[in-house]
């Protein structure tokens, strides 16, 4: 019986693996090495977060993104500067060859409860007994697909975070839904292929990150000390609440529950990256301020309803439909949880309701990353929110917090006091 389970081979599982392999934990990884990343984004789409804040995390905070640009004489600006997906996926290997170097590459279909812990099994036919289980699954198996779309048949209709390449979609109409930075990366790349592209959604403006003052007056040198005061920037953007939510993740924690779900639904709405703004803005055909009604596949088209604010509406055509439509968690869609273990996991709005150590009511079963995001903040939709679980689980993990748990059949709860 091994003592962890890693699920997840992405930013936040490899940062676990190289904490806990320091720690001298007892675990085994599982997950293809930033699988989502690499198969599932489209090549020339670019990270929301700055150079300096898309770092993994190792103990020594030693092999940065900073220090893997310099390794490999790649132009390297710590916020004058977009992070290139290629660039970030080939970092995360990189960090996993010289730090996890044993990752296995399959996929989990089944999780359940034990009298010792818990049974994995993989697409490979393997089990795995482990006494405690991480699940880090990143922000794939939650994609959002907006109600109305749902019918549409698959060949018609893609999730941006599922997408992969675009190639096939040069020369046909394509109806992009979201106005966040997938929904804007992917106009733009879709128009440099030469598709038409038509771009829906409920603001009523498109709205883009500022592009960095390259070369700033001396008035606005002189005042930036004060600005950071008033406006300190962070690892997911500008302002104090930003500041405290992204370097207190155990304040966020301290919260009431109510405040903290309705933080994480109404922080950081849509926003495209400043280089977008202008590839995008006087090329897209744009329906702006309109909730999609119906959509309906006839023919070799795709009809969409657009409802205005004002109640008036309009059709709009395309060959293919792309949700940019974000992610929701909703543990009802990790279908290798045993229905049984679902069952004793307590959740807010679809989310784990997790104690300070990231750790369920199902004892000795962790979540990490976009999972943990209504326990601890919008921080953990970000790599830059890798660190504080993976040093508080280095922690738990390694018997220096308090008690390992194990799960009996019936629920109850075995505690070992540890030193």
């Amino acid at each position: 019986m091994v003592d962890v389970a890693i699920i997840g081979a992405g930013p936040y599982g490899l940062s676990l693996a190289a904490h806990l392999g320091a720690a001298g934990v007892d675990f085994r990884i599982f997950g293809v090495c930033m699988d989502s990343w690499r198969r599932r984004m489209p090549p020339g789409m670019l990270l929301k977060s700055h150079p300096w804040s898309s770092s993994l995390s190792d103990p020594a905070a030693d092999f940065t993104f900073e220090r893997f640009c310099a390794e490999r004489t790649i132009p390297y600006h710590r916020s004058l500067m977009s992070v290139p997906l290629e660039t970030f996926v080939a970092y995360g290997e990189a960090f996993q060859a010289r730090l996890v170097p044993r990752v296995e590459p399959k996929l989990l279909v089944r999780l359940e409860a034990t009298g010792a812990g818990y049974r994995a099994q993989f697409d490979d036919g393997d089990v795995v007994a482990a006494r405690r289980v991480v699940l880090a699954v990143g922000v794939h198996p939650f994609s959002y697909v907006p109600e109305a779309l749902r019918g549409l048949p698959a060949d018609r209709l893609t999730h941006s975070g599922d997408h992969g390449p675009i190639e096939g979609l040069a020369g046909r109409h394509v109806a992009v839904v979201g106005a966040g930075a997938s929904a804007t990366d992917l106009a733009s790349l879709l128009l440099d292929k030469g598709a038409m592209v038509s771009l829906a959604a409920r603001t009523d403006a498109l709205v883009f990150a500022p592009p960095p003052r390259t070369n700033p007056s001396l008035p606005r040198r002189a005042a930036a000390p004060l600005r950071a005061l008033v406006r300190p920037n962070s690892g997911i953007g500008a302002g104090w609440p930003l500041k405290v939510w992204a370097d207190a993740p155990s304040v966020f924690h301290a919260l009431p529950q109510d405040w903290r779900l309705r933080i994480v639904r109404t922080t950081l709405g849509p926003l495209g990256h400043a280089a977008m703004r202008e590839r995008v803005l006087s090329r897209v055909d744009a329906h702006l301020g309109c909730e999609i009604e119906s959509a309906k596949a006839a023919q070799d088209r795709v009809r969409l309803t657009l409802v205005a604010r004002d109640g008036s509406r309009r059709a709009l055509f395309a060959d293919h439909v792309i949700a940019a439509t974000g992610y929701r968690v909703d543990l009802a869609r990790l279908g290798f949880l045993d229905p049984g273990l679902r069952a004793r996991i307590r959740c807010a709005q679809g989310s784990p309701e997790l104690n300070a150590d990231y750790e369920s009511s199902a004892p000795g079963l962790f979540f990490i990353g976009t999972a943990a995001a209504a326990s601890f903040g919008p921080v953990n939709r970000f790599v830059f929110g890798a660190t504080h679980p993976c040093k508080r689980l280095a922690r738990r993990l390694s018997g220096s917090r308090s008690r390992a748990a194990d799960v009996s059949p019936d629920g109850a709860v075995e505690a070992t006091v540890t030193a």
